[in-house]
């Protein structure tokens, strides 16, 4: 439930755009900002759905771990589509 509102948010403001993609420090601040805004959206989207309140515990588990996963996985991606670009343009 979390995921649909960071991928409207990160269309919307860019990052997946190559510009931000090929810098890897822009992409982990957009993605932190959008991360901190879309993962409370996603949590009480989640919470009237299943028409239940948000534990504190649990809020902070998924944001704390998803964010830091998310981040993970979008450097990991930046640093190696930012080699493979360079590497080709040398080549080129």
């Amino acid at each position: 439930m979390v995921s649909v509102p960071w991928f409207i948010l990160a269309e919307l403001f860019g990052v997946f755009r190559p510009h931000t993609i090929l810098q890897p420090q822009l992409l982990l601040a957009g993605t932190a900002i959008i991360w901190l805004i879309a993962g409370p959206i996603g949590l009480v989207a989640r919470a009237a759905i299943l028409q239940r309140l948000v534990l504190l515990g649990f809020a902070a588990a998924v944001l704390g771990i998803n964010g830091a996963l998310l981040l993970a996985w979008r450097l990991v991606f930046s640093l190696a589509t930012s080699r493979r670009a360079s590497g080709s343009q040398r080549v080129g």
